[in-house]
């Protein structure tokens, strides 16, 4: 019959130091303290060796067999105590019913004879650890002097516990639906990372560069904002603002309007001249429509292409304008009398992610 703890506890007699106790103790031929391996067999530790994980319970067992022809070498009460790594004593009962247990402090037990007889007991404690480490119990046993005529101990190495990734950055937190963007997830714990995703759809590929970074490809999605997760054997990333990923819809562009050809041919001008760039995206989506930095030029390589001279003008001030009777948008490019002789790269990156680009020739 297991027995649990009481709320009332005896008046406990005014204790001895242990050394002065374990000292008179052998000067009267009385066991003072067990060996490792339960010698005496006045007191028995059985804990399980482990490894346990943090925030996972066991039992530890504790025999007091009282069967010692002397009563002096045997205990109507125990100290149970906790050392090491940090971890609680969550409940302690007993095998018969003239024993109880009172938990102290979650790392202390008292444990004692409800009639003070030395009758034999098995105590079994319940210890919740919550750090890596090693949990030692340790018991010693008080004969009816209050002093100690045995003690034992056990070990128990536990794990700490680990730790389900976290995501706290998402850069860029937008691309287009196409998919294709490459994303810096930020965080922590994505060592051993198995998947990535953006939503409920897995990333196209992903690279784990540390446990604090994952550059991932986002997969093809529909307009709208999902959450981005991270999952590792530990579990997966909790959602929340910062891991937030933004599909754009993608505009359709359909080409540049004359006078600019599009790729491959190459466009020829004078530099120093402003072009006309013209496109459509389906209707007025607002002046808003350019990314960060963009329009912009690069010097490249002049191609192989088909080279056509089109006609530019001399407007001094660049900008984008839209023609609602056309349904036309217009970016004057204001080029650089330097330029001449070289062959540039046109980019008109817009907020859906895309780039889109013609090639010209200056004179």
């Amino acid at each position: 019959m297991s027995r649990t703890t009481r709320s009332a506890t005896p008046t406990r007699r005014r204790r001895r130091p242990v050394a002065l106790l374990a000292a008179t103790a052998t000067a009267f031929g009385l066991l003072a303290f067990a060996s490792p391996v339960h010698a005496d067999s006045v007191i028995q530790v059985s804990a399980p060796a482990g490894p346990v994980q943090a925030g996972t319970a066991y039992t530890v067992t504790v025999q007091l067999p009282n069967a010692s022809p002397d009563q002096r070498n045997n205990a109507p009460q125990v100290d149970l105590n906790l050392s090491g790594a940090a971890a609680t004593v969550t409940t302690a009962t007993t095998s018969v019913w003239d024993w109880s247990c009172q938990i102290n402090s979650g790392t202390g037990v008292y444990c004692w004879n409800l009639a003070a007889m030395t009758t034999p007991a098995t105590i079994t404690l319940t210890v919740l650890p919550t750090a890596g480490g090693t949990v030692a119990v340790h018991a010693n046993a008080l004969g009816l002097s209050n002093n100690v005529v045995g003690s034992d101990s056990g070990s128990t190495e536990v794990t700490a516990p680990v730790q389900a990734p976290a995501l706290t950055g998402v850069s860029p937190s937008s691309g287009p639906e196409t998919g294709g963007t490459s994303v810096t997830l930020t965080g922590s714990g994505f060592t051993d990372a198995t998947a990535v995703h953006f939503g409920s759809t897995a990333a196209t590929s992903f690279t784990v560069l540390s446990d604090t970074q994952i550059i991932a490809t986002t997969p093809a999605g529909t307009p709208g904002t999902v959450d981005v997760t991270v999952t590792t054997p530990a579990g997966t990333s909790a959602t929340g603002i910062a891991d937030q990923f933004t599909y754009a819809p993608v505009f359709p562009f359909a080409g540049f309007f004359a006078p600019v050809h599009n790729l491959p041919d190459i466009n020829s001008v004078n530099a120093g001249r402003s072009i006309p760039i013209k496109f459509s995206l389906g209707g007025d989506k607002g002046l808003n429509i350019l990314a960060n930095g963009s329009p912009r030029s690069q010097q490249t390589d002049c191609g192989t292409g088909k080279v056509d001279t089109i006609e530019t003008g001399t407007a001094s001030v660049s900008g984008l304008t839209y023609d609602a009777a056309s349904g036309t948008y217009t970016y004057v490019w204001n080029t650089d009398k330097t330029w001449a002789g070289t062959c540039r790269t046109f980019h008109l990156t817009l907020t859906d992610g895309t780039d889109h680009t013609a090639a010209f020739k200056f004179k």
